[in-house]
């Protein structure tokens, strides 16, 4: 079942509000990317309709305070992340003070912090607007003796894989 948080839209896609509002989608969307890659995330951030959805398994499906928990956490983990990003950048260019290096890392540097300010300014804007969709489902107890099993070592993969699809039909 999927329940869905936010404000609600006739439109499937958000209008296109400007650098900002753009700056900020790429920011969570490299956000959710590397939560994602790192920590086998069960979030997925859609920049075109300002969607985040949640999958997986929860205590507490399709529970509002979750997904407003959600919704605020995922943009300002996004926007220190991205600070500290754009502090390391200007870190680099600092610790080459006085070499040849100094301008071309100076300039990169200061492209970095201006691009995550103008996304955090993005991610801000965005926060307001975003949707939630909760897709996730309460844990199932009626497989908890098979997943014992498999750990014990009773029961192979194969088996495993078996025994849960009889069990769903």
């Amino acid at each position: 079942m999927t329940a869905e948080f936010g404000p609600f839209s006739d439109s499937d896609e958000e209008p296109d509000r400007g650098l900002t509002w753009r700056l900020g989608g790429w920011l969570l969307s490299g956000e959710v990317w590397l939560l994602r890659a790192l920590a086998d995330n069960t979030f997925s951030f859609d920049r075109a309709a300002n969607r985040i959805s949640a999958h997986g398994e929860s205590e507490n499906p399709q529970d509002a305070f979750d997904c407003g928990y959600v919704a605020a956490f995922l943009p300002l983990v996004g926007v220190l992340m991205w600070l500290a990003v754009a502090y390391s950048a200007a870190q680099v260019a600092n610790m080459a003070a006085g070499t040849v290096l100094t301008l071309p890392l100076s300039i990169v540097a200061l492209i970095v912090v201006l691009t995550v300010f103008g996304g955090m300014l993005g991610v801000f804007e965005r926060m307001p607007h975003m949707t939630i969709y909760d897709h996730t489902t309460e844990p199932s107890q009626e497989f908890d003796d098979l997943a014992q099993q498999y750990v014990d070592g009773e029961i192979d993969t194969d088996e495993l894989e078996a025994q849960t699809e009889a069990r769903l039909e």
